[in-house]
């Protein structure tokens, strides 16, 4: 996965390099591009003083909602429903 600025709109875009075409997710705000971030190292397990003094680089002031919101999730086993739920958090924030 990769996420870059679309110049087309101005957003930033979320895509795989397999499949440049789909695009997973696409954010107006670089808050949200950082905050989807700590989700995929969130996802991997990374130790939580490590996400934030990373958010703290980023100078995110979301950390603690996005930690609120992934402590709460309720999990999908669909791909799609954990894709609506990931993007609604992050755009959230």
């Amino acid at each position: 996965m990769v996420t870059g600025l679309d110049l087309t709109d101005g957003c930033f875009a979320k895509f795989s390099l397999e499949v440049p075409g789909e695009v997973w997710m696409r954010y107006t705000k670089f808050s949200q591009v950082v905050a989807d971030l700590l989700v995929d190292l969130w996802e991997d397990e990374i130790d939580g003083a490590a996400l934030e003094a990373l958010a703290e680089g980023f100078e995110f002031e979301g950390f603690e909602r996005l930690l609120k919101g992934l402590r709460e999730r309720n999990p999908s086993n669909d791909e799609t429903g954990y894709r609506e739920w990931r993007h609604a958090l992050v755009r959230s924030l």
